[in-house]
């Protein structure tokens, strides 16, 4: 038997990968009304197309975001590994930058990169052993 979508659970999931903590934050970065969420797990419909975008967005798996599994079928209840991070610092970091491109274009988005080059000459040195900039 196939094991039914919790879309509350897939909206919490949703919610680590955009890096935030309310559906107010959810609907800000997805661009959707909050009652749009409200109504996914009222309905409980998931939000394939905004499954998809995150998928795609995120690089994660389908199946951890709409079952909590990985694609080998273990559980896990967490977000991905390279989605956890070392210290609560840098989750801010991190929190805030997928914010910042979930709510930004690509101008605001080359603008910030511009100024962490500028800023972090290690990230310069990074993104150039990367053939970037």
């Amino acid at each position: 038997m196939e094991e039914p979508i919790h879309v509350g659970d897939v909206v919490e999931r949703l919610r680590k990968l955009y890096g935030v903590t309310t559906d107010q934050g959810l609907s800000e970065a997805l661009g959707v009304p909050k009652t749009t969420i409200s109504s996914w797990r009222t309905r409980n419909r998931a939000p394939y197309d905004a499954c998809v975008e995150a998928v795609r967005k995120y690089r994660t798996s389908l199946d951890w975001l709409l079952f909590g599994e990985e694609a080998h079928g273990v559980r896990d209840d967490g977000p991905p590994p390279y989605l956890v991070s070392e210290s609560p610092r840098t989750a801010r970091i991190t929190a805030f930058l997928r914010h910042w491109a979930a709510t930004r274009g690509e101008d605001d988005q080359a603008w910030l990169e511009m100024q962490l080059a500028r800023a972090v000459p290690e990230y310069a040195q990074w993104l150039a052993s990367q053939g970037i900039g």
